[in-house]
């Protein structure tokens, strides 16, 4: 962090390095104050839109997954199918976060956590339980005032969760009384305690519906998902690296039968995320692009996981390099950056990228494209293998890929000597080093038109389109088709369209732009 201080004399900096941990938590109080401060002096901007609730809610949950297992607690869903409400997509969000993460704080270990959410006729009812100390009624008035704090802020700071600041439930009264609705608690001391949202059906501002994807904030998602040293130093996260990979995996890499998957990214904290939350797969992991090189050229991966800005290469020449090598370009590879502009989207994907997601990003999405891109990489190697390789399909039929070979030569051959006059069964027969008969018959065969006529149809298509296109005259036309007689030409054109050529021409000539 940068502080400036203005002097008479001379303006001057203090550069403080600040430990990970800590950035974070400042990270996550400045940016409630923000929300908390804009949603009071009213310049929160709402944005109604049809929202799909049930969609959204179950992938909030899944993000706290990480914390469930690492507190012992049992998280509990009731969220109604396919239910959707017009409501503030970043309010909302706001809301559901800041509760379930205040259930994390009071709920001790193998306690319950429930959410629940539906609608009740014209109200969306959200609802977080958690099992443990309760709520007293003389702290009801006042668990909503930013400035009261209840009894554990020293036991939750031991346990990695005092990152909320005290300000969770203020910023939520706000946010659901900007949505016109109500909040309220049921409680009974040292057994539960139950935060309950009522939310109205607002008018929509337009027909546009909100991403499904939550938009997790950065201070949600490290809460949530991050485990909790106690440390003060990121340094002290056992991440497992690149030599701790080569040492503690490779031994166990032939009996291992999980894919393997590389994440290469310069946060140690995404490192640790994703090898604690991806158990399914044998994941390694490297704090730089030149590493990462290094373990795909050492061993087999199944599919790579890569940041964008890194020190040294970056993650779009590193991609570049995975895809422009013969050896490695069959990776299926995925672009995990906090850069979500269109320009970057697209940069990447031109890059070789086979995803591109931007940060912060839910492990439920990214398991979804984890597996899908590594189905589709299992099935392109299956067809391979197969018979079905020597097939394709071809004007609505599947033929064999000798056969289109075939083809394609016969219509080269064609559309290169179309205006001429010696353009004949014969000629195509010397041309594909054939007889004229053995022509013939595999012409038949592949269910095509007999040469004389299939050159016939090639000669009306290029006339037809050249009407429409250009502004040649019809009689250039006919000699540039290879046609020596005018009446013949009139009559085959008639036989296919049922009018002349220039009631054609009239009829679809391209307007002009």
């Amino acid at each position: 962090i940068i502080f400036a201080f203005p002097s008479r004399v001379v303006p001057f900096s203090i550069a403080i390095r600040v430990p990970f941990q800590m950035l974070d938590a400042l990270n996550s109080l400045i940016q409630e104050i923000i929300d908390f401060r804009r949603a009071e002096t009213g310049h929160q901007n709402l944005k109604i839109q049809r929202i799909d609730i049930s969609g959204l809610c179950n992938d909030i949950v899944s993000s706290f997954t990480y914390l469930r297992e690492q507190q012992n607690v049992k998280l509990e869903t009731d969220i109604a199918h396919d239910l959707q409400w017009n409501t503030d997509y970043s309010c909302f969000t706001k809301i559901i976060y800041n509760l379930i993460s205040n259930a994390f704080k009071y709920t001790p270990a193998e306690g319950t956590i429930r959410v629940s959410i539906k609608r009740d006729g014209e109200l969306l009812l959200l609802s977080v339980y958690n099992t443990g100390r309760g709520i007293k009624k003389a702290d009801m008035n006042r668990i909503f005032n930013r400035y009261s704090v209840l009894d554990n802020i020293e036991e939750n700071a031991t346990r990695g969760l005092s990152a909320r600041n005290g300000l969770g439930l203020a910023i939520c009264q706000t946010m659901t009384e900007l949505l016109k609705g109500s909040i309220k608690i049921q409680s009974e001391v040292n057994e539960y305690a139950e935060f309950i949202v009522s939310l109205p059906k607002l008018e929509a501002d337009s027909d546009e519906v909100a991403p499904t994807t939550p938009n997790i904030p950065s201070d949600m998602l490290s809460l949530s998902a991050r485990p909790a040293t106690g440390a003060a130093d990121a340094t002290a996260v056992s991440v497992p690296g690149p030599a701790a990979d080569q040492e503690q995996n490779t031994g166990d890499d032939e009996a291992d039968n999980r894919p393997r998957i590389l994440v290469i990214d310069d946060n140690p904290d995404i490192l640790t995320l994703l090898y604690e939350s991806l158990p399914e797969f044998n994941v390694v992991t490297a704090p730089s692009a030149d590493k990462g090189i290094e373990i795909v050229r050492n061993g087999s991966i199944s599919l790579i996981i890569t940041d964008i800005m890194m020190p040294g290469i970056d993650g779009l020449e590193l991609t570049r390099q995975i895809k422009q090598d013969p050896y490695t370009r069959h990776i299926p590879l995925i672009i995990l950056s906090s850069r979500n502009a269109t320009d970057d989207k697209i940069s990447g994907l031109e890059s070789g990228a086979d995803a591109y997601i931007p940060k912060p990003f839910t492990l439920s999405y990214l398991r979804a494209v984890i597996v899908r891109l590594m189905r589709g990489k299992d099935e392109m190697a299956e067809y391979y293998n197969t018979a079905s390789s020597a097939y394709k399909y071809h004007n609505g039929q599947i033929v064999d890929k000798e056969a289109t070979r075939f083809v394609d030569q016969l219509d080269t051959y064609i559309d290169a000597n179309i205006d001429s006059d010696e353009l004949s069964a014969e000629s195509l027969a010397a041309h594909m080093q054939t007889s004229t008969r053995n022509l013939y018959r595999k012409m038949k065969e592949l269910d095509l038109l007999p040469p004389n006529d299939y050159i016939k149809e090639h000669r009306m298509s290029f006339a037809t389109k050249l009407l429409v296109t250009t502004n040649l005259t019809i009689q250039e036309i006919i000699y540039r088709c290879g046609f020596n007689n005018r009446s013949h030409f009139y009559k085959e054109f008639d036989k296919r369209h049922g009018m002349t050529p220039k009631d054609y021409r009239q009829k679809h000539k391209a307007k002009p732009q």
